[in-house]
């Protein structure tokens, strides 16, 4: 069975690998060592930038799937009805040979963005 791919997946694979980083990167190690070279500053803001994009990209998809195309149409332009709604079936997998349902989709996200937050709030003071 091979792994289907899409915008889902992509979200899942950049938040794993958001995770793993922040949790390899062993900030209770790092944190003495870089903080009197004035250097813990730009860790944890550059995790916190990488972060922020991913998080951005599964919160513009989120509200694409709830049915606000707004937020999406703000960051990646105007486009027309019609490839919001092929990227939105997408999302469900809808082009593949198997779907799952928008609540699945939804949730998987909303998932997501909540390991992406515990992550950085772990990596930032209880690391």
């Amino acid at each position: 069975m091979e792994m289907q791919r899409g915008p889902l997946t992509q979200h899942f694979l950049n938040t794993l690998e958001y995770v793993f980083i922040l949790y390899f990167i062993h900030a209770d190690k790092l944190r003495p060592v870089l903080k009197p070279l004035y250097l813990w500053n730009s860790i944890w803001i550059a995790m916190f930038g990488f972060g922020l994009v991913v998080f951005v990209r599964i919160l513009t998809d989120w509200q694409l799937l709830r049915g606000r195309p707004g937020l999406w149409r703000h960051f990646y332009g105007d486009v027309d009805d019609s490839f919001l709604e092929q990227y939105r079936r997408m999302l469900t997998y809808e082009h593949g040979e198997t779907s799952v349902t928008t609540g699945f989709s939804s949730g998987t996200m909303l998932l997501m963005m909540t390991a992406i937050v515990v992550s950085f709030v772990w990596f930032m003071f209880l690391a």
